[in-house]
């Protein structure tokens, strides 16, 4: 099955932007995505909170489509690729990164990406500590606070959503692509993540994800 993604240009680069909450790169053929929070469901078991063992590979499924489809030369991870400590769940990252040896990993370190060098190494994935520029752009995790307004920042890290209020206090939040003056930021590409409810100014463009549809509630 095909995936339709919303086309869109920003600083002359065509971003084809996926419902399932990542952005292929056109230009760079590159993959872009955030807060997969790998092991996290694990991290809640051991709590004895009861998540399905189904969330992780619900994601790298999805992950199996997209570069199935898209056949990106690199997969850039903005961060908390990873939740926590180690667990079984990396093991079944590594295998399915073995799987594609000829696509390069990248990841931008994020808060939760805390297991030492040699994990992400052996796994082939190529860490930044704080960002990596890919002219015209730069990837970080974090959103920056005071931008270099002479560059173009792409983040993850808060899950960015809107949430919409209807008849009859129905209320309905969903996650989005969120792009302002001088950043970017992605939703969270994980199954088992939260919301952070953003306040897009007026000349921002939002695209929300929804129904397998990403559509545009921002200014063109």
């Amino acid at each position: 099955m095909k995936t339709h993604a919303e086309i869109f240009e920003i600083k002359e680069q065509v971003l084809h932007l996926l419902p399932q909450k990542a952005i292929f790169w056109e230009d760079k053929k590159t993959l872009l995505l955030s807060d997969l929070h790998l092991g996290k469901a694990s991290h809640f078991r051991k709590s004895g909170i009861p998540i399905p063992t189904k969330v992780l590979q619900k994601d790298l499924d999805c992950l199996t489509h997209l570069v199935d489809q898209y056949h990106p030369d690199t997969i850039c991870f903005l961060g908390d690729l990873f939740h926590s400590h180690i667990n079984q769940e990396f093991d079944l990252l590594q295998q399915w990164l073995e799987k594609y040896p000829a696509l390069k990993k990248e990841l931008v370190r994020g808060n939760h990406d805390i297991l030492p060098a040699a994990y992400y190494k052996r796994a082939g994935i190529k860490v930044y500590p704080i960002a990596v520029t890919k002219a015209p752009f730069v990837f970080v995790h974090d959103p920056m606070e005071e931008p270099d307004t002479s560059k173009y920042y792409f983040s993850g890290h808060i899950h960015p959503g809107v949430h919409f209020s209807g008849l009859g206090r129905q209320h309905l939040s969903l996650p989005c692509f969120y792009f302002g003056e001088n950043q970017a930021l992605l939703p969270a590409f994980g199954a088992f993540t939260g919301l952070y409810a953003i306040q897009p100014k007026k000349a921002d463009q939002v695209f929300v994800i929804g129904e397998g549809k990403v559509m545009r509630i921002g200014s063109k």
